[in-house]
């Protein structure tokens, strides 16, 4: 789950400070600090971690932690592809384990 979509991160070792309506949910609603980190995304396929290394009235600073590509949609964290090989199986069974391979 993304917690933080940042649009155009700097890269990794950078700072970016943000505005008042991060810092409600960062600070007020995840009740994160200074040193805490939270994941982020940037909608155009990267992924990433954030860390809150300053926190003002009206702005939040983050340093980028982590950059890495996003995994392919719908793969679960750490798992890469998975590829099948079935036999060519006679009648209807090559259907039914297909099916069971799916679900």
């Amino acid at each position: 789950m993304r917690h933080l979509i940042l649009k155009d991160p700097p890269p990794p070792g950078e700072s970016v400070v943000l505005p008042l309506r991060f810092r409600r949910y960062l600070v007020d609603v995840r009740r994160l600090s200074r040193g805490d980190t939270v994941d982020y995304a940037d909608g155009a396929g990267r992924v990433g971690a954030a860390e809150v290394v300053a926190v003002q009235p009206d702005s939040v600073t983050v340093r980028i932690v982590s950059s890495e590509p996003a995994p392919a949609a719908g793969t679960p964290p750490g798992v890469g592809p998975l590829e099948v090989y079935l036999p060519l199986l006679k009648g209807k069974g090559f259907d039914r384990v297909l099916r069971s391979v799916t679900e």
